[in-house]
């Protein structure tokens, strides 16, 4: 496994990296500049974004309409934290309940932009995330949400970095007194230019990329991750949030689609450690035992997109994603075993309660919940088999699903369950 902290390049120009030559050491800070713009900057040419052209409205960026039946919108995600329950979906919609469901108020949000994942550290604390990099933020348990952060300050800080590092390279370009370094200086430094410019294009057109996901240890400390491999880190509870400054070896821009810990998310995950799981585009799987500070990537058991990750409360790990692929691991993901669900509808959320149950859902309106720890899961479906993107447990036998036809609630029907087993 293989760890690199991009700190020590960025911040030091590579000259950590000693026993490398100067040309590979410039040619690789590049390719990690060349990575974030790109992530930041993939849809750019489109004008979607945070900063639209002079002169034009950016309707993303305007407060959440008020709709007249908000709970038949569609819905990408529900948490639910003591007696209150907060869902977050498309334009900007995010609804609360403190009655177990039975009536939904809509909060007053300030972006109409898609949301896509919700989290609460306490019941008063909570952050959402969605499309343009936008971040939210909660202090009074999800009735009003303030803006903390959006991808446009994402591009400040690119272009901050790279400014610091073009105003480094004049001075090595000018102190060089060997003709072929100072070549590969020159170079690099033009290329350098041609960053800065096209991030001041960036800058105008705005970016468009998704946070997809977002978790928090504490009332502080949290990780936000998206598309083509976008995360970002706050210390402060949201007031900064920086891009991570750790390198994550994905060259390919795998998108981030869920990010798991041991600590945090009241009732999607429980438990008592330091370790953080990256789950994604093409089965990658990222792990960092140190909170962030560093990741190794883990020989992923599934080459296909894995969508969602839980740390149970004994501390054992569940990634489960297309065609209904799960898989289990005892030891932070160095082995893992498979569990078959008996079905091949994609998976797209879940969660774990205190009682220790754990509750699946995904496409065509399929559900999978087991009561031993995933070891066998029993099947069940709602009948308008629209896709179901997250779930929460209202009591024994009564859940609370939501999706592509918004809330929904469910009784299971344990009599006509089918029974699977994990596989040995």
């Amino acid at each position: 496994m293989h760890v690199i902290n991009l700190s020590l390049l960025i911040l030091n120009g590579g000259r950590q990296l000693v026993s490398l030559s100067a040309r590979y050491r410039y040619c690789f800070l590049f390719c990690v500049f060349s990575f974030i713009l790109g992530t930041l900057t993939s849809n750019a040419s489109a004008g979607v974004g945070t900063n639209s052209g002079a002169g034009r409205t950016d309707f993303a960026m305007l407060p959440a309409i008020k709709f007249s039946s908000p709970t038949n919108n569609v819905l990408l995600d529900i948490t639910k934290v003591e007696s209150r329950m907060v869902a977050v979906g498309e334009q900007g919609l995010i609804i609360y309940s403190d009655d177990n469901g039975a009536h939904w108020q809509q909060a007053e949000v300030p972006v109409s932009v898609t949301l896509t994942a919700v989290f609460f550290s306490s019941p008063e604390l909570g952050w959402a995330v969605g499309h343009q990099g936008i971040i939210l933020h909660s202090s009074d348990s999800g009735q009003n949400w303030q803006l903390q952060f959006d991808g446009s300050k994402a591009l400040e800080q690119v272009m901050s970095m790279i400014q610091e590092r073009e105003r480094e390279m004049q001075a090595e370009v000018s102190a060089s007194t060997e003709a072929s370094l100072k070549d590969d200086l020159e170079y690099q430094l033009e290329e350098l230019q041609f960053f800065i410019e096209d991030t001041k294009k960036a800058q105008k057109s705005g970016p468009s990329e998704p946070l997809l996901d977002i978790w928090f240890r504490d009332d502080k400390f949290g990780i936000a991750a998206g598309a083509y491999g976008l995360l970002l880190m706050t210390n402060d509870g949201g007031k900064h949030w920086q891009l991570h400054p750790q390198y994550i070896d994905n060259a390919d821009k795998f998108h981030f689609y869920s990010i798991s810990g041991q600590t945090g998310k009241p009732g999607k995950q429980s438990s008592n450690g330091g370790k953080l799981i990256l789950a994604g585009e093409a089965g990658t799987l990222w792990r960092s035992l140190d909170q962030g500070k560093s990741w190794e990537i883990l020989t992923s058991p599934y080459e296909g997109s894995l969508f969602g990750s839980l740390y149970l409360s004994d501390n054992t790990l569940l990634v489960y994603g297309l065609r209904g692929n799960m898989y289990r691991s005892f030891d932070d993901g160095d082995t893992w075993q498979k569990v078959n669900t008996g079905n091949e509808a994609t998976l797209l959320g879940g969660s774990q309660l205190a009682d220790g149950t754990i509750t699946l859902v995904g496409a065509s309106g399929t559900i999978l919940y087991s009561n031993d720890g995933g070891k066998r899961f029993q099947s069940d479906s709602i009948p308008s088999r629209a896709s179901l993107s997250n779930v929460v447990r209202l009591d024994q036998d009564k859940l609370l699903v939501v999706g592509n036809s918004g809330l929904e609630k469910w009784s299971l029907s344990s009599p006509a369950i089918s029974t699977v087993q994990s596989q040995q």
